[in-house]
């Protein structure tokens, strides 16, 4: 299982190594946008407030 997870994560040549790669990617991508929202500076407070 240690093995197979190895190899996921450290190879883009297999499906799942790729799938993981645009996985983290896109939660990178998520994380900046989410950042640069919350500190614009005429940012109403109710959309800085999350549910």
């Amino acid at each position: 299982m240690k093995k197979r997870l190895k190899e996921i994560v450290e190879s883009d040549e297999i499906l799942a190594g790729r799938v993981f790669n645009l996985f983290i990617i896109v939660l990178i991508l998520l994380s900046v946008i989410s950042i640069s929202l919350i500190t614009l500076p005429d940012l109403d407070e109710s959309t800085v407030r999350f549910p």
